[in-house]
């Protein structure tokens, strides 16, 4: 593999650009054919097909799941319809974090005094990787068990962030969340070193 990572000093949606200037370059040295990006708003969605409107890249958009910050979903629906005009095979998840589901429930209903083993996954991976890396390997888990990928042998690249926007992509060996332990996290395209 003939690629070198990039370090960002400071994260955030800053680097989002870069970010994904780096992953297409990466995408076309090694020829990874599947792009996952984490969009909230779909601000970050928007600006992945446009770098990708050209390419015959498979690009799946994760969303986050309806009610997570409150009822109904926060990626704009007029972004989601321009990114499905401009690019039209642009694929879109929805559906519960790998790393939440029933289990924050019990913490948000403040039922449990402590964290249950799924959340205590997630944070540690937050705290001692980045946020950006948390979920870069989180949504590679969903969109797996979705079905979205055409092969799960093959590599893809998993784009996420600090907050809004990109600043951390990965190149992974994706899994199914019951096979977690098949998921490789191969190689950093690009992260934050302070997070």
């Amino acid at each position: 593999m003939n690629l070198s990572t990039t370090y960002f000093e400071k994260a955030g949606k800053l680097n989002t650009h870069q970010t994904l200037e780096l992953v297409r370059n990466a995408s076309e040295i090694l020829k990874i054919n599947t792009i996952v990006v984490a969009s909230t708003t779909g601000d970050s969605a928007l600006q992945a097909a446009t770098i990708f409107e050209k390419s015959s890249i498979r690009l799946i958009i994760v969303k986050h799941m309806d009610g997570f910050s409150h009822p109904g979903n926060e990626f704009s629906i007029e972004i989601h319809d321009e990114i499905l005009r401009m690019r039209p095979s642009t694929l879109f998840y929805t559906g519960t974090h790998a790393f939440a589901g029933l289990e924050r429930t019990f913490r948000i209903e403040n039922i449990s005094k402590t964290m249950l083993p799924i959340e205590m996954i997630a944070i540690t991976l937050r705290r001692c990787f980045g946020e950006g890396t948390k979920v870069a390997l989180e949504i590679a888990l969903m969109v797996a068990d979705a079905g979205l990928l055409e092969n799960i042998e093959q590599e893809i690249i998993t784009v996420a962030g600090t907050g809004r926007g990109l600043d951390t992509a990965w190149i992974v060996t994706p899994s199914y969340t019951n096979k977690l332990f098949n998921l490789k996290m191969k190689a950093p395209i690009c992260k934050p070193i302070n997070f």
